[in-house]
């Protein structure tokens, strides 16, 4: 997914709470320890776990698998507990029960405040079967190919379908993030769900764990765009060692369709290219978008969309011209503490994405060889120079890439590389991983049950079949 961390973090961040455990001259029961909670945003739920730990705590949100948040300050009474997160503006007011078994009280940000009731026994407050995921009724294989370039040793499984040989067989290829080869999201397991389709309707698929993730070797965390083009290139040259296959193709989800693309430009072997919620339109221009259809659908107001921007910006045009990553530390931090004191300490309902609480994490985020590279990205030049068949498909309400803008630039660049053979499908009521959904919010993703909809993977089976 493209820019997942970053806009975890800017949508959650104001849940990141500040926590220290209760002082120990205060005379009530001991409150180290879980506990669990659950606050409602927006269409969705979000289920909390706070740990208290002596003078330590952390926060988990386990439906967004994110886990191990550092917490801070605390103070109790007898009668109640009161914190503070991401600034003095947001607060937490909670009263213990009788028996110190619960603290019922409420949750107070610049925008909105949300009941929260935490409690000392464990509760399941969302849903998370996904009853998409398959039955096997199919062989499955654990392979490893290599990377020779770069000595990288990559571990996949493919799906062998009934029926006879040769196949058809799809690469399938994650988006940004380091995703294990089920790409892991929220709780789906995308590519285990697509796998099971494909075989279902006699098409072999190969997934595979990023490098550095699992089973694969090298680093994740240096690597760019291009890096994970490679290890594409090394998954199709071992496919084309297999006696059982007829003919290869890409499948890529969000990064993994720019990865798609710019493998199949350089590969005159491969046979089809499927772009799922993948980018059109230059990375920058992407990032730009992808921010103010989230904070637009949060109804932020033109003003602070417009603050938030202007910091974007000028990020972004520092990091086109500075590589080195260590002398951009300084700087980074120099334009974000000037947003915060100038936009945030007055007003503190414009610190959006950028808040003091997760500052350096942000830093972390923008800070990489990766998202220097994807700024300046631009898969137009890609599109150009496929020769295979193309189906691209994007939601209409997919908020990190936005469906119209980016299905119409894939169309161009196909067109004016003169590919006759391509189809374009915008589906109504699907968000950026191809669920049926309400708003389109990250939030909602794993509230979710469907992991894709139907409707994309009978139209992926459906064309590859009709494929000559």
């Amino acid at each position: 997914m493209i820019l997942k961390y970053l806009l975890y973090l800017a949508r959650i961040s104001a849940c990141f709470f500040c926590l220290k455990a209760c002082p120990q001259d205060v005379q009530i029961p001991k409150v180290d320890g879980l506990w669990y909670g659950a606050v409602t945003l927006g269409a969705a739920e979000l289920d909390i776990v706070l740990h208290i730990d002596g003078l330590s705590g952390l926060i988990d949100f386990p439906s967004q698998e994110i886990f191990n948040i550092p917490v801070g300050s605390l103070t109790c009474t007898k009668e109640e507990v009161r914190f503070t997160f991401g600034g003095t503006s947001n607060s937490y007011i909670g009263f213990f029960n009788e028996n110190y078994t619960e603290i019922k009280g409420k949750l107070y940000q610049p925008r909105s405040s949300n009941f929260l009731v935490l409690y000392r026994e464990k509760r399941t407050y969302i849903d998370l079967s996904h009853p998409q995921e398959p039955v096997f009724s199919y062989q499955e294989e654990n392979v490893q190919f290599e990377n020779e370039l770069e000595g990288i040793t990559l571990a996949g499984t493919i799906f062998w379908p009934k029926g006879t040989i040769p196949l058809q067989i799809a690469i399938l290829i994650a988006g940004s993030g380091p995703h294990d080869r089920n790409q892991t999201i929220a709780g789906h397991k995308f590519f285990l769900v697509l796998a099971d389709h494909l075989a279902q309707k006699g098409i072999a698929s190969l997934r595979f764990d990023k490098r550095g993730v699992n089973d694969s070797t090298g680093s994740y965390e240096n690597a760019t765009t291009l890096d994970f083009v490679k290890d594409v290139m090394a998954a199709n040259k071992y496919i084309k060692n297999r006696t059982e296959i007829s003919s290869i193709g890409l499948i890529g989800h969000s990064e993994g369709g720019l990865v798609a693309a710019q493998v199949a430009a350089a590969s005159p072997n491969i046979a089809f290219v499927v772009l799922l919620a993948s980018p059109g339109i230059k990375g920058e221009e992407l990032l730009y978008q992808q921010a103010r259809a989230i904070l637009t659908a949060d109804g932020v107001s033109e003003e602070d969309m417009a603050s938030d921007y202007n910091l974007r910006r000028e990020i972004f045009s520092f990091l086109k011209e500075e590589p080195d990553i260590n002398a951009s530390y300084i700087p980074l931090d120099q334009m974000i503490e000037k947003y915060l004191t100038t936009e945030c300490q007055e007003n503190v309902s414009s610190c959006i994405s950028f808040t003091p609480l997760n500052k350096k994490r942000m830093i972390k985020l923008l800070n990489t060889n990766w998202f220097r590279h994807f700024l300046n990205l631009d898969p137009i030049s890609y599109l150009k120079q496929i020769t295979a068949p193309v189906l691209a498909i994007n939601g209409e309400r997919d908020l990190q890439v936005s469906a119209e803008e980016n299905l119409r630039a894939i169309e161009k660049g196909l067109k004016e590389g003169g590919n006759p053979n391509y189809t374009i499908l915008s589906v109504p009521h699907l968000n950026h991983l191809l669920q049926t959904c309400k708003t389109g919010s990250i939030q909602e993703y794993a509230h979710i049950k469907e992991t894709i909809s139907p409707i994309v993977l009978d139209a992926i089976s459906g064309w590859l079949l009709r494929l000559p």
